[in-house]
């Protein structure tokens, strides 16, 4: 397989190796042919493709392929990136609740991977601390929020009282 056309295919699953191997019979060829640190080279390049676009126009659709490849590639300039992100633009409302889910951790409660814990992972406290109290924003003004979420605003709060706690904790290790 040549470079471009793996690139590409990288870029179209998000830089998922899972997507790769659910939908594409090329996925050993892949795998094998194009190791982590060139597929981290890639999802690098895409997520600062994908970043200006979210800040020209935040949308679910743009946000996706962000959050997808953080995911799978939560390097300490990637956490960075993401943070940094969230710092230029102004979301609200439901895009703000979804990202936030992501933030914690609870967009898939079956594979807990939650930003917050990509910042620990990484020691990167500067972006910890920033990515929980923009949670924390949200959830002061959770007021443009459907109110069928309630009870998941709930659960945000339990979980983000956990991350508290863990701050704290590491606040008195210092």
């Amino acid at each position: 397989m040549d470079k471009n056309k793996a690139k590409n295919l990288y870029k179209k699953y998000h830089c998922s190796m899972f997507g790769i191997a659910r939908e594409e019979s090329c996925y050993d060829e892949f795998r094998l042919e194009y190791g982590q640190k060139i597929r981290d080279q890639w999802a690098k390049s895409f997520l600062s493709e994908y970043i200006p676009e979210f800040e020209k126009n935040p949308t679910r659709d743009n946000y996706f392929p962000i959050y997808m490849i953080l995911r799978n590639h939560h390097d300490l300039e990637n956490v960075q990136l993401f943070t940094d992100m969230l710092r230029k633009v102004q979301i609200d409302g439901s895009l703000k609740y979804g990202i936030c889910r992501d933030i914690l951790g609870m967009a898939n409660l079956n594979d807990f991977i939650a930003v917050l814990d990509f910042a620990r992972e990484c020691k990167d406290k500067k972006d910890f601390e920033y990515l929980l109290s923009y949670v924390h924003g949200f959830l002061d003004d959770t007021g443009a929020v459907d109110t069928n979420l309630m009870s998941d605003i709930a659960d945000m709060r339990e979980v983000t009282a956990e991350y508290d706690k863990i701050q704290a904790r590491e606040k008195n290790e210092i």
